[in-house]
């Protein structure tokens, strides 16, 4: 199946395949094809989108060069799975799955909202990430998510569940990331196609129609009724082209919009490019160079409003659709409810808009998204005599074959002709192969005049140059630079991003600090170096502290030498207003003066949990662990709320236990026990 210039499917070969072996697939991808499109077809395929079969894939591996072996069949193309088979075939629809990921979607809206949000992680690595950099950071963040604690996920899965679900993630899906992911279809024109959906859709309509072949039919019969729906189908494309050719647009706001020449489809996408171009920044370093970067912070947010009133309405009907299924006497009418309430909260195209505003939500805050500033180029136009111009964008043009917003940002008219490549024309696909004189002309401006970019006039290139000037910027020079291709850096803030937090700073060896920086830090006080540090400094702090004592919490044995840090049963009891140890003392920017007597307030908690602690053991430790992990994270975000990017000025309560001052000796001590005793 190929995609004509309306990106509409056709057939160049039909084939009854004498078994699913792999001489099969070789015989027809090696000897059969090639000799059925002579000349340069072979040699202009670009992609080969195949199901994961391995007697297939096998056979296309050793006949695909990527552009580097030139003495293959097909010189230029690569081989890729489909991203279909893979992710809903394999995993969502699978025996292995199915229930159990159904099992934890109808227990709550939230939880049905973690369950499609796993599965559109998996897709956002198939289709958004650009490089392999890209690639390796997402799936290392991904594997985090799954394996990290779920107190800070929209929903909750139950842990045999998220264990299935790793394994599928690294095994079937990680382990064949050259085969799915775009990061590794870099330089290749794949028009954004990851699927085999439009071979599957072929084949439907074949089986489906009156018109299509039945397996009670022999050979002659079936290729006889193939032929004549082809036909068929033929002859209503052409018609389809001519009428575009011959007509034009009614309005004329239609006519000064569109691209006289191209193809519906062709302009459909174009305008779509030049209506995005205003969320876009320019900066132009140099003469012939500009970079082009999405304003992040103004066109990448949900309102807190609409989040709210979103789950508030999906919740009252999930609870209210659970009503009705438990009303139903019949097993049909279950049947019927569940089938319809999965449709809604299932992620799908039928869910319901509130629960896709609170899916995309979760996405903006849990995908690796990264910034990206596209580099465009001035270049001169090979071989031409009269010093012509053209415009490249390193990212778009190359995967697609037409203009893309970032060029649009820079050239203020509508799509013209030249704004796609020859392909896209109307005339190609109605001249093309029909006639002869008008074939060779189109394979000439195919074969020689295949630019990298877009060719601009020279009142363009004078318009460029007035709108912006050298070292013009519509923005801070550094938020350009930060993420030029080859350097990595997520997208949003600690309010919006799972990642932003200081936790993952260090998480992850070989990572750049910088990649998990944030822009809505008001205190310049403290950088990522600084938090990096402070974070450090804690921990060696916690770790030197959780040496002390036999029990678990480290609050089991006496604290001797001249340690400040005293247990509970080793505090000096005093009477009237002489105070020998310091109260904790915290002093936000939005509380001033305000006093938290901490030690006092969770003294008796923190006794209590110690006694539970050494009577339950291990799991005691690893709850205990838990939760001190997710308070440490929540206290550190509301530091960062109320005082910037810095912490506290003053202590915040007691680490171990509360300090004595070494200038005043304890009047009366009591030897240290368990708290167990």
């Amino acid at each position: 199946m190929g995609k004509d210039n309306m990106n509409k499917a056709f057939a160049h070969t039909w084939c009854f395949m004498p078994s699913n072996s792999r001489w099969a697939y070789s015989w027809f991808f090696q000897d059969a094809v090639p000799t059925l499109h002579p000349g340069t077809a072979t040699k202009r395929v670009k992609l080969i989108l195949t199901d994961a079969c391995p007697h297939e894939s096998f056979a296309i591996a050793n006949l695909v060069g990527e552009g580097r072996d030139y003495s293959k069949v097909y010189p230029n193309a690569h081989h890729r799975w489909c991203g279909w088979h893979r992710i809903n075939r394999n995993f969502t629809n699978h025996a292995d799955y199915k229930s159990l990921l159904a099992r934890v979607r109808n227990s709550s809206v939230n939880n049905a909202i973690e369950v499609s949000l796993i599965t559109r992680l998996m897709w956002y690595c198939v289709k958004h990430y650009e490089t392999k950099e890209e690639v390796d950071l997402a799936l290392k963040l991904i594997n985090q998510y799954l394996k990290e604690d779920q107190t800070t996920h929209k929903g909750e899965i139950e842990e045999a569940t998220r264990s299935a679900i790793r394994d599928f993630f690294t095994t079937s899906f990680e382990y064949n990331k050259h085969m799915l992911f775009e990061g590794y279809f870099e330089n290749v024109m794949t028009f954004g196609n990851c699927t085999t959906g439009i071979s599957e859709a072929e084949h439907r309509a074949y089986k489906k129609s009156v018109h299509g072949p039945r397996p009670a039919d022999d050979l002659a019969v079936s290729a006889s009724k193939l032929l004549k729906m082809t036909e068929t189908k033929d002859a209503a494309k052409c018609r389809s082209m001519t009428h575009q050719i011959k007509s034009k647009s009614a309005k004329a706001s239609d006519r000064e919009k569109k691209a006289e020449g191209l193809s519906d489809y062709a302009n459909k996408k174009l305008l779509e490019e030049h209506s995005e171009r205003n969320e876009y920044l320019t900066y132009r370093p140099d003469q012939n160079l500009f970079y082009i970067k999405k304003d992040y912070e103004k066109y990448d947010d949900i309102s807190a409003d609409e989040l709210e009133a979103a789950q508030r309405e999906s919740d009252d009907l999930f609870n209210s659709m659970n009503g009705w299924i438990d009303t139903q006497k019949s097993r049909q009418g279950k049947k019927t409810l569940k089938e319809k309430r999965d449709d809604l909260f299932g992620g799908g195209k039928e869910s319901m808009e509130q629960f896709k505003t609170l899916l995309c939500n979760e996405i903006r805050r849990v995908a690796p998204r990264f910034e990206r500033t596209t580099i465009v180029e001035v270049r001169d136009i090979p071989g031409s005599d009269c010093n012509e111009k053209m415009l490249v964008c390193t990212r778009c043009f190359k995967k697609r074959g037409y203009a893309c917003k970032h060029i649009y940002k820079l050239v203020n008219r509508y799509p013209v002709l030249t704004d796609a490549h020859v392909r896209w024309q109307k005339s190609y696909a109605h001249y093309y192969g029909v006639s002869g004189e008008m074939s060779k002309h189109f394979q000439d401006i195919r074969d020689k005049v295949d630019l990298p970019g877009i060719p601009i006039t020279e009142e363009d290139l004078a318009a460029l140059d007035k709108a912006y000037p050298v070292r013009y910027s519509e923005a801070p020079e550094e938020y350009f630079l930060r993420s030029l291709p080859g350097k990595l850096r997520l997208r949003g803030s600690r309010d919006n991003n799972h990642w932003k937090s200081p936790v993952y700073y260090t998480a992850f060896e070989g990572v750049d600090p910088s990649c998990f920086a944030c822009d809505d830090v008001s205190d310049d006080s403290m950088d990522i170096e600084e938090d990096i540090s402070n974070m450090s400094a804690v921990e060696n702090e916690s770790q030197k502290l959780s040496g002390l004592g036999a029990g678990p919490c480290g609050a089991s044995q006496v604290i001797q030498g001249k340690s400040s840090y005293q247990v509970p049963s080793e505090l000096t009891e005093q009477d009237g207003d002489s105070d020998d140890f310091a109260l904790g003392t915290v002093s936000f920017s939005n509380r001033p003066g305000k006093k938290v007597d901490a030690f006092h307030d969770f003294m008796p908690m923190y006794q209590e949990i110690s006694k539970l602690v050494d009577a339950t053991g291990g799991p005691g430790v690893a709850i205990v662990r838990k939760y001190y992990q997710q308070m440490g994270l929540e206290l550190r975000q509301e530091a960062y709320k109320q005082k910037g990017n810095g912490y506290p000025t003053e202590t915040a309560g007691m680490q171990s236990g509360p300090q004595i001052s070494n200038k005043r000796s304890a009047k009366r001590k009591k030897m240290a026990t368990s708290p167990s005793k």
